[in-house]
Parts: structure tokens; C-alpha cells; sequence
């Protein structure tokens, strides 16, 4: 997978975003909720380049919004 621009993504998103390691990024949202997000290949389609896009609340905090 090419590595996404952290600088671009920041720039867009409303959490600043941090690189966990290759293709896992983490967040922590206004209310403390702190989310990992990671793209996962998926070679079982015998697709090339399909992800499975993994979105995680590390803290398990419910709350609607994130």
C-alpha cells in the first residue's frame, strides 16, 4: 500500500492524525474517544490492491459523537 500523506489528512480532518505504523493511523476526538483506523490488505478476492478499511475505538468510549 502507498503510505498516505499525514500533512494532506490533516489538513482536511477535524482530529490531527498520527501514524501508529504502516498504514495505521490513530486520533483522539474532542470527547476523548481515541480511534485507530487501518487499512488491511485483503488478498482473498485475488483482486490486487483491495483493503479492508479497520475502524477501532481503542478506548471503547460510546459515545455518538465521535
Amino acid at each position: 500500500m502507498n503510505s498516505l500523506s499525514l500533512p494532506a489528512i490533516n489538513a482536511l480532518s477535524s482530529y490531527e492524525v498520527s501514524a501508529v505504523n504502516d498504514g495505521c493511523y490513530q486520533f483522539f476526538t474532542d470527547h476523548g474517544v481515541h480511534c485507530t483506523v487501518e487499512f488491511v490488505l485483503d488478498d482473498s478476492l485475488m483482486s490486487r490492491e483491495t483493503y479492508h478499511l479497520v475502524i477501532v475505538n481503542v478506548s471503547a468510549k460510546h459515545n455518538i459523537r465521535l
